[in-house]
């Protein structure tokens, strides 16, 4: 679906009882670029991101950075909106590929690479 449509639904419904939450990756695999979703979107319904990575071919659920989303213009795209709610990770894509001995070690990672996108986020000029 667009985000046009997306957004007339939830208006119809009233956006002071219901609000949207995006998943990243699922609109690399449907044919709309997560940055122009995001645009299209107003930040009083937008409220909640899944963020995950994947290869615009598969639902891969992966950390971002390890597939082919362009995480520089996701991210340009929620600072023009003024998105200020919390990003959501969900990479268990990219968690269950390590041996249990290592997970502490890919949260670590999962942690850096959402500071990384929050440095992004802050240091962007729209």
């Amino acid at each position: 679906h667009t985000p046009q449509i997306l957004m007339s639904f939830l208006k119809k419904l009233g956006f002071k009882n219901f609000v949207a939450c995006l998943d990243i990756g699922h609109c690399a695999i449907t044919g709309t670029e997560p940055e122009t979703f995001i645009e299209n979107m107003d930040n009083k319904i937008l409220k909640g991101l899944h963020v995950h990575d994947n290869d615009y071919k598969f639902d891969r659920h992966t950390l971002p950075f390890c597939g082919n989303i362009n995480w520089s213009a996701v991210i340009r795209s929620l600072k023009k909106i003024d998105y200020r709610q919390d990003l959501t990770f969900e990479i268990f894509g990219f968690l269950n590929k390590f041996p249990d001995d290592m997970l502490f070690s890919a949260l670590k990672m999962a942690y850096a690479t959402g500071q990384h996108l929050k440095k992004l986020f802050d240091d962007v000029d729209c």
